[in-house]
Order: C-alpha cells, then structure tokens, then sequence
C-alpha cells in the first residue's frame, strides 16, 4: 500500500470520498493519513469507516478495550491518548491504579484480559506481524476469533489517533521571555475545557512541563500555549520555530472549571498576574458565554510588559462582544499602567465596597499568577467570607495522579490531608490549602535549574 497515491487533501479524494473524510475530520479533528490513501476508494473507505465505527458495540467487555488503548498508547507514545484512556480506565472502565500501570506496561492483573493486553501489545509492536505463538496463547485464554480480530481492529484504531504530529502552526513573541504558540493538537483541541491544562515533552529525552490552555480551536484542531521562559525546557520551546515539531502533548488534563449561573446583579472576579492572564481567558470566556458578569483584574508589573490588551487583542475581543458584561481593571507595579500596586489594590476596593452594600456583590474569586500573588489574593478575600479559587500548575510528573508529586496540602473540616493539583485541580478552595507548606515546594529545584540551564547554554 506504501507504492499507492495517497491525496494531500480531502479536496484531492473522489468526490465521493469527500462527504465521509469530512465526517472524520470532524469526529477526529484530522484525516489521518491512511483514511486518506483508503479514500482513493470510495467503497473501501465507506466499509472501513463502518467497522471503525462499530468496534464500540462489538464483543469485547469495555474494561478490556480500555486495557487495549492504554498499552498500545504506551507502545505509540501518544500522550493525549494515554492520559484519556487512563482517565477512562478509573472512572468508566473502573480499573484501579495497581491495573492501569500493568495495562501501561503490557499485562493485566486479570489472567483472561493480561492475554488481551499482551496480543494487542504483540500486535502494535510488531505492526500486525503476530506469531502462531501469540495467536494461540489467546485463544487458550478463552477468547474467540470475532473477539482477536476486534484486539487488531483497536490496536490499529488506537495507533491511527496517535498520528497527528504536533507541529507549530504560529508564533508570536509577546514579550521578549513570553512567546505565544498555536499548535497542530486535533484531538486536544476537540476536547478541551476552561481551565485544563496540557502536558509538553519538547524532545525525546526532555523532561513533561505542564502549561495551561491558553485557547483552542476545535475546527481548526489547533491549541495556544502561552510560555515564559523560566528553565531549560521552556526556554528550549520558546526557541522553536513554526514548523519545529513537539516531541508530544498530553491533554487535556485536570477537572475542568466549575461553571454555574450566577444572580444577575452579581460578578465573577478574575485576579490574572502576568502569564496568568492566558489561563484566565478561556475561563472568563465560558462564564461570560455562560450569561454570567466578569470582572477581571488583570495586573502586569509595568506598561512595557503588556500583552493581550491592545486594540483588537483577545481581551479587546471579548469586550467587544460582550460589551457591558465585562468590566476589565489593568493595575501595574510602578503605575505606568492602570491603577498603581498590585491586583489585591481594586479587589479590596470591591470587597470593602460590597461591604457597605454598594457594587456589584461578588460570586466568587479565581486567582491564576505567580504563587505568592495567589496566597495575597487568598488571604485578602479570607475575612471577607469570599469564595476564592486558585489555579496551581504545581511541580508535575506524570499528572495523571499517580507519581504523587503534585500533592497539595489542604485543611478540611480541620484535618490536614493532600489533593493532586493534576487529578483533583488544577483549581482547588485557596482557603483550605496550606500556602505556609506548599509555597516552599517551588523553590525546591532552583539550584538544580540553574545547573540544567547552564549545562544547556541558557545563561
């Protein structure tokens, strides 16, 4: 099949190819090259397309599928996919944590589903060229030949998702250390909710740094990914240019934000320090989108280091749509920019303000910034009784909940116990967490930071 024409486009397939490419495109959010050689068929593409749809309704138990999709993820090293399918796993197909990591490692705890998994495994590695071996230790395991084609059919199922590459389609240089990217990410892109986060690995052997979606765009199959070059890695990202490829992005993650209608008379409040400002957008978007009044407060530390507040930039837009429903509040550090201080400066103003019965009253507070902002946000709205979210990108591993690195301490009913900002977050009551234990955790690796940047050249 390597020898045949495969089309460019959809517009390069019969034209009867056409009408079923697009019904992928938008389930997938791209058309994977093999639909498109399949496409040079009309018929063979209605046929393939039926049984893809199928596998879903087909013999094998949902637990096992879900087993299936998580080793051949592994083996393809498609991010997005294993972190959805462990997700899946836990909370559809009900496999614990000790189940999802043998799953991840090509075995089952259960005898009947390990012999699953290890063909599916088989035939992922070996691209379909299983052995009689392989073959027969299924069929010992009790399975039939309907149930060993559907494990072919999902292994190749599951490696046709993984295909899209993650190239950069834009950039743009926002500040001279914060560069703004739009991402090749189909099946992201579909997916995503306000307030998710992504998990980058730049090149094979880099470390995965997590980074918040800044905005998506599911027709498109493009995320932005706004990144301030800080260590290593995210400074090696920002060097990249359009065309450059991310070695892979796992996504979305996290619970999205919890969005409810709120009193007509009153507003949402939005505290975005610096980089904040991206995280914040797309979830002050769905609550205005929601019916909901905005206030955003959005601080920056001088006028020379503004970004997405110009005439026609992301802020400019939204207020352009949603009109009064929005109010935006700009404060900078030095007051080159907007009222002088810091954003707790109009919040107070707002809180004591609402204690005298006058302004809007305030529904709740969500704080995205640097740590320390985020605690002042927390204390300060503390004695006002004020509802108040934070969104923490902690130290993060493996953020699907199983490395523990991202533990959270937080006080619940005056116990102290430990949240994963990856699982339970990224946003979490900044009234019950611990700021005096979580705060130290990121200034855990700075020495060893430095060393990484000057071993690559970044200082």
């Amino acid at each position: 099949m390597s020898r045949i024409q495969t089309p460019a486009t959809i517009d390069d397939t019969p034209e009867a190819s056409r009408p079923l490419l697009a019904v992928v495109k938008k389930q997938l959010g791209v058309v994977p090259n093999m639909f498109r050689l399949i496409a040079n068929s009309p018929a063979a593409l209605e046929g393939y397309l039926g049984l893809f749809g199928a596998l879903n309704k087909g013999a094998l138990p949902a637990p096992t599928r879900e087993r299936i999709a998580l080793v051949v993820a592994e083996i393809n090293g498609c991010s997005y996919c294993l972190s959805a399918h462990t997700y899946l796993g836990k909370n559809v197909a009900k496999l614990d944590d000790a189940e999802i990591s043998a799953n991840r490692n090509g075995a089952s705890m259960d005898p009947k589903a390990d012999a699953a998994v290890r063909f599916a495994a088989k035939v992922a590695q070996a691209r379909g060229h299983v052995g009689e071996d392989d073959l027969r230790a299924v069929k010992l395991a009790g399975y039939d030949d309907a149930q060993i084609i559907e494990m072919v059919a999902g292994a190749k199922r599951f490696t046709d998702l993984a295909s899209a590459p993650n190239t950069i389609i834009e950039r743009r240089e926002l500040q001279p250390n914060i560069i703004e990217l739009t991402v090749n990410a189909p099946v992201i892109a579909k997916n995503a909710q306000a307030g998710q986060f992504v998990r980058v690995l730049a090149e094979p052997q880099g470390e995965l740094v997590p980074l918040t979606l800044a905005d998506w765009d599911a027709e498109a199959g493009t995320i932005v990914l706004v990144v301030q070059g800080m260590g290593t890695t995210s400074k090696m990202i920002n060097a990249m240019k359009v065309g450059d490829r991310l070695e892979g992005i796992a996504g979305p993650l996290g619970q999205p934000s919890e969005l409810h209608k709120i009193a007509d008379d009153q507003t949402v409040v939005f505290t975005a320090g610096g980089v904040g400002l991206p995280p914040v957008y797309p979830i002050a978007r769905a609550n205005l989108q929601l019916g909901n009044h905005v206030t955003l407060i959005a601080g920056f530390r001088s006028a020379d280091l503004l970004f997405w507040v110009g005439e026609g930039e992301r802020v400019d837009e939204l207020q352009a749509e949603f009109g009064d429903q929005l109010e935006v509040i700009y404060t900078s550090n030095d007051g080159s920019f907007g009222i002088e201080g810091f954003v707790t400066v109009p919040l107070k103003d707002l809180l004591d303000a609402n204690q005298r019965g006058e302004g809007r009253p305030i529904a709740e507070v969500t704080t995205i910034g640097p740590p320390m902002m985020m605690r002042s946000v927390s204390d300060l709205t503390k004695p006002y009784g004020a509802k108040t979210v934070a969104s923490l990108n902690s130290i993060m591993v493996d953020a699907t909940g199983m490395c523990g690195a991202c533990m959270v301490p937080v006080l619940i009913d005056g116990k102290l116990i430990r949240k994963h900002a990856c699982i339970d977050g990224p946003e979490l009551d900044s009234h019950a967490i611990d700021w005096d234990k979580f705060l130290p955790r990121f200034n855990l690796f700075k020495s060893q930071e430095q060393q990484s940047k000057v071993k690559h050249g970044w200082v």
